[in-house]
Order: structure tokens, then C-alpha cells, then sequence
């Protein structure tokens, strides 16, 4: 734990990030860390950690909704963070989704009913939409 706090205070600069890794007390508050607005923006914009360290907290991250690899099929999430894998969320009903992903993901993202979706993907990451009934899905592509 001590390692994976300076190698992410050697890599940080903002206030905001480095008081929450200096109070941080497990993987577990490192992970709600990433998962803040903030923790996303960085971590999408820098590719950042690197997918060797993500891999050796793989288990953890993946009981948070962060994925890295291999494939999944999730219904309803609200929030998905994807660093490599594919993706594949289903939304119905009035469910509201944000996913972001980064690297080599594959996201595909299928709404029907009034479900609403943004997604926002970074680097080489790609999207396949389908959209049905009354639902929208709102695909922004950064750098």
C-alpha cells in the first residue's frame, strides 16, 4: 500500500489528489479516489496508472465497477470505468449511465426505454451504440 501511495504522489501535482492519497488507508479509499469526478478526469487524461499497476489491485478494482481486461456484460451500472476490456452495458428503464474508458477498451452500449447514457472514451479506446425507443446515448471522443 505504501509503494502504490508515493508511486501515485510522484505522479500527481493537484492539491485534491495528493491530500486524498496522503489520507488515504486502503486500496479501497485509493479506488473511491480514482472513481471521484476528479480521480476520472486524471486518470483518463494522463492514462494513468499504468495497466501493471491496475493489475496487481485487479480483484479489488473490479468489485468497484473498474475494469481492465476480458469481457463483461453488465445491466443497469451507473457508473463504468474502463481501462481495457470489453464492455458490453445494457440499460433499460429510466437508468441513467456514465462510462468512461481509456486504452484498448471495447464499449458497447445498448439503451432502450428513456435510459440516458454519457460516454467518454480516451486514446484507443472504441464505442459501438444502439439506441432504441426513447433512450439516448451521448458519445464524447478526447485525446
Amino acid at each position: 500500500m505504501e509503494e502504490l501511495k508515493k508511486y501515485i504522489l510522484a505522479s500527481l501535482s493537484c492539491d485534491f489528489g495528493v491530500n486524498g492519497v496522503k489520507t488515504a488507508n486502503s486500496v479501497k479509499d485509493l479506488i473511491s479516489l480514482l472513481k471521484s469526478s476528479q480521480g476520472i478526469e486524471f486518470c483518463m487524461e494522463n492514462s494513468f496508472p499504468s495497466l501493471d499497476i491496475l493489475k496487481v489491485y485487479e480483484s479489488e478494482l473490479l468489485a468497484s465497477g473498474v475494469y481492465l481486461q476480458g469481457k463483461y456484460s453488465l445491466e443497469n451500472p451507473n457508473l463504468v470505468i474502463a481501462f481495457g476490456g470489453t464492455i458490453g452495458i445494457h440499460l433499460d428503464g429510466y437508468t441513467v449511465c456514465q462510462v468512461y474508458g481509456t486504452n484498448d477498451a471495447q464499449i458497447n452500449v445498448f439503451g432502450n426505454d428513456s435510459s440516458i447514457a454519457m460516454v467518454e472514451v480516451h486514446g484507443d479506446a472504441n464505442v459501438f451504440v444502439q439506441q432504441l425507443d426513447e433512450s439516448s446515448i451521448n458519445v464524447f471522443q478526447k485525446s
